[in-house]
């Protein structure tokens, strides 16, 4: 297990988790990112996310909205 100090890094690498969870079944990341919606403390991740799946995955589709 590892920590990181600067929140931003953690926000990335779960973010990266998230978006990965859903290669097999895209509703992993729908419902992941669903049960957190009115949790502010998940909005950078939530933004890193749908960015990460847009860009680095290729699925631009995904991501406009």
């Amino acid at each position: 297990m590892y920590g990181f100090i600067h929140l931003t890094f953690q926000e990335y690498l779960a973010a990266i988790a998230v978006a990965q969870s859903g290669q097999k079944h895209s509703s992993n990341v729908v419902y992941s990112l669903l049960d957190h919606v009115d949790d502010n403390t998940w909005t950078e991740l939530t933004r890193l996310c749908i960015a990460y799946i847009g860009i680095i995955e290729g699925r631009e589709e995904a991501s406009w909205g």
